[in-house]
C-alpha cells in the first residue's frame, strides 16, 4: 500500500470484503474510491495515513493491526513487491498467530508494538493516579512483559496495576468510586521476608471502608505454596476459601 503516489510503499496490508451498503470505517464513511484494508505490517511507521482517523489512527503505525480506508489507486498488486520484504514484514504473518483471535485491536496494536519498535531492556510508563491506591506511583512495563499479557501467560505486577488503573477510570465514570475500591498488588504481594505487612495493608484498607464496600483484591496463590512448605504440610489439590465479613475487621 502506498501513500502520494504508487511508488511509495508504506505498507502491507489484507484487503477486507464486507458486502454490506454505506460501509463505516471507525464510524466514517468508507468513501467512493476507497477500500477496506488490514494494516499487517508497516514499510515506514512514520507516514501519515492517506485517510486517517484523527485523534486516533494518524500514521501507519498507528494502525497496525487495525482496518483502515485506503484510496484503491494506491493499493499495488505486483508481485516485485515480494522482493521487498523486510524482517519486519516476515515477523508481521506469524505475529498475531500467537494471540487470540478475538483480542482487541488496541491490544494487537500494542503487541504489534512490543515486537517491532521495543527492544529489550525499554519500558512503557504511565501515572497512577492518588485516588486509586491512596498514594502516586509511576509504573514501567517492559516489553517482554507486554507480551507475556497479550500471549495469555504469567504476568507480573505492572501490567495487573495498569489493568486496575484502567477499571478505576470506568468505575469513577460511573461515579461508583466510592463503594468500590481496589488494593495495591505490590502490596498484596506474597513476601517471604515478613508475611504480616500484607495482612496488616489488606486489614487496615477494610478498616478504613463501610461496610457495604467492595474492595477488588490481586492475590498471588503463590503465597499458599510458601506457607505449606514452611510448615511441612502437604498443599491442597484446589484452594478453599473462606468468606470474611468486613463488620469482623
Amino acid at each position: 500500500m502506498a501513500f502520494g503516489e504508487k511508488a511509495n510503499l508504506v505498507a502491507s496490508g489484507t484487503i477486507v470484503e464486507i458486502n454490506v451498503p454505506n460501509q463505516l470505517v471507525h464510524n466514517v464513511p468508507l468513501g467512493e474510491g476507497n477500500i477496506r484494508v488490514a494494516v499487517n505490517c508497516a514499510l515506514q511507521g512514520d507516514s501519515p495515513l492517506p485517510i486517517p482517523v484523527k485523534g486516533v489512527l494518524e500514521t501507519v503505525g498507528d494502525a497496525i493491526g487495525s482496518q483502515v480506508a485506503w484510496p484503491q489507486d494506491l493499493i499495488v498488486f505486483d508481485d516485485k513487491v515480494k522482493k521487498r520484504e523486510t524482517t519486519k514484514e516476515k515477523l508481521a504473518k506469524t505475529l498475531f498467530k500467537t494471540i487470540s483471535p478475538t483480542m482487541p485491536k488496541s491490544c494487537k496494536v500494542l503487541y504489534a508494538y512490543a515486537h517491532q519498535v521495543m527492544s529489550k531492556g525499554q519500558t512503557i510508563s504511565t501515572n497512577i493516579d492518588e485516588d486509586i491506591f491512596g498514594v502516586k506511583k509511576m509504573v514501567y512495563i517492559f516489553q517482554e512483559q507486554v507480551i507475556a499479557f497479550a500471549e495469555m501467560r504469567e504476568i507480573g505486577q505492572s501490567i495487573i496495576i495498569a489493568y486496575i488503573s484502567y477499571l478505576f477510570r470506568l468505575v469513577k465514570s460511573q461515579q461508583r468510586d466510592q463503594v468500590i475500591g481496589f488494593m495495591d498488588p505490590a502490596r498484596t504481594a506474597h513476601d517471604p521476608r515478613d508475611g504480616n505487612l500484607r495482612s496488616e495493608y489488606i486489614t487496615k484498607c477494610l478498616k478504613q471502608t463501610s461496610i457495604d464496600s467492595i474492595f477488588l483484591i490481586p492475590y498471588n496463590p503463590g503465597g499458599i505454596k510458601a506457607f505449606n512448605a514452611q510448615i511441612g504440610r502437604r498443599p491442597r489439590k484446589l484452594p478453599m476459601w473462606i468468606m470474611l465479613s468486613l463488620g469482623l475487621c
